[in-house]
């Protein structure tokens, strides 16, 4: 497309960033070879989840196990930020998990300093934001990585 615009008469960027979704398992296993030729990465949770733990979340039958704070999506979520943030690549997250104020600890303390959600949480998840200590954070995504008792995970997280 750069070639193509290059010979016509309309201006354009020639340097567009490149990213990638993260989505599904494969590319977690991977991350580190994307990380070494993408500018940026966006963990697309809601598929994430779906596909790690191979639930459909819309279906009634099997919702009750998409679970966004398995051990297993958590330690995915801080492979991918992991990976971004030793090659200097942004990392976002979008979806649900970006959306719930519960989750935004966790993600701050894996690295992850931008997401993307929908504006009806915007007021409220500054707040929550504006209230995370860092170093808080980074304790706290250690302790919860660091375990696979979802008792332990959801009492962390959301306090039950």
């Amino acid at each position: 497309c750069i070639n193509a615009l290059a010979g016509s008469d309309v201006p354009f960027h020639d340097h567009p960033q490149i990213g990638m979704m993260v989505e599904v398992p494969a590319v977690v296993e991977i991350i580190e070879d994307f990380a070494r030729i993408v500018d940026f990465f966006s963990i697309g949770t809601n598929d994430l989840v779906q596909y790690m733990l191979a639930v459909d979340r819309t279906d009634e039958a099997v919702g009750e196990y998409y679970i966004p704070h398995h051990p297993a999506v958590l330690r995915a979520i801080k492979r991918v930020a992991d990976a971004g943030n030793a090659f200097g690549r942004d990392v976002s997250v979008c979806g649900d998990m970006a959306n719930n104020k519960d989750y935004l600890k966790f993600l701050i303390g894996c690295g992850i300093r931008k997401v993307s959600m929908n504006t009806i949480y915007l007021a409220e998840n500054q707040k929550a934001i504006a209230g995370i200590d860092t170093a808080g954070a980074e304790a706290m995504a250690h302790r919860l990585l660091s375990t696979g008792d979802m008792a332990a995970i959801e009492k962390e997280l959301f306090g039950r």
